[in-house]
């Protein structure tokens, strides 16, 4: 079995895939070098504008008032989850150190040159930017994606939140996939979820807990992939659906649903 040579891609301000992602990742593979993106105003400028045009000005609105109210009310209740689930991974895999390079946008020549390189086996993108083609086709086996949803019918950054807001507590789980062209439309190699309380947990936990909670088993799949013995889970029976930004009327209906019929656990976990 190969030990693949690898690299993280992430943002600067996630503690979260510094210290649990790119932990597991040097644990488990070569890890040869992390790509960090610096912070970007323009990047959420531009996302705004995107959810504007998919949701018009009551849903961009609806969309802020839940940003509004999520920083307001519910981060710093988040907060130590979070922290205990960095410290979970701390304890579980050791520190490391590795060549960063630090870019303001991982689309541009700069980092495709880091990338041919560093030569890695597979990149793994823990970002929120759609990545270029000349970019993602580097690395021998591509780019994936741990996806916090699952696909195709959670596709986007928020699809645990809409299983969640649709009452598919099933489908809230992530999805392992290869970049192509589309958001979130490459081959999927792993699904799964995890336990979660929907009364209690918040999205932005839960999406990093169904991470947290998988990436021993991520590891075989990683490894299959550079040893070029991974298939793809079919999914071409199943209809895909894009969506957007949480949305604060979408957040109630969750929370009065699971309130209503008493729901205080549950575990999306199932065979991939």
């Amino acid at each position: 079995m190969t030990t693949p040579q690898t690299v993280l891609l992430r943002h600067r301000e996630s503690r979260f895939d510094r210290e649990v992602v790119g932990r597991w990742l040097a644990a488990t593979t070569d890890l040869v070098g992390e790509i960090v993106i610096e912070s970007d105003w323009t990047r959420q400028v531009n996302t705004l504008k995107h959810e504007l045009r998919r949701s018009g000005i009551t849903g961009l609105l609806d969309a802020i008032a839940y940003r509004l109210y999520y920083r307001a009310a519910l981060k710093d209740k988040e907060m130590p989850k979070i922290d205990a689930l960095i410290s979970d991974a701390q304890a579980e895999y050791p520190d490391f150190s590795v060549p960063e390079y630090s870019v303001v946008d991982p689309n541009n020549e700069e980092t495709a040159n880091i990338l041919r390189n560093l030569t890695p086996d597979l990149m793994l993108a823990r970002c929120k930017v759609l990545l270029s083609k000349s970019v993602y086709t580097i690395p021998n086996y591509g780019t994936f994606v741990i996806h916090p949803g699952i696909c195709p019918e959670y596709r986007n950054q928020h699809g645990c939140f809409w299983a969640l807001a649709n009452g598919e507590d099933d489908k809230v789980g992530f999805s392992l996939i290869r970049i192509n062209d589309g958001i979130d439309t490459g081959e999927i190699f792993a699904q799964d979820g995890t336990t979660f309380n929907p009364v209690d947990d918040e999205h932005v936990y839960i999406q990093l807990k169904v991470v947290a909670d998988n990436l021993p088993s991520l590891t075989p799949v990683i490894t299959a992939v550079a040893d070029g013995e991974a298939e793809p889970i079919p999914a071409d029976d199943r209809q895909g659906a894009l969506w957007g930004m949480p949305k604060l009327s979408a957040w109630l209906t969750w929370k009065r649903r699971v309130q209503r019929f008493g729901i205080n656990a549950y575990n999306s976990t199932h065979d991939s």
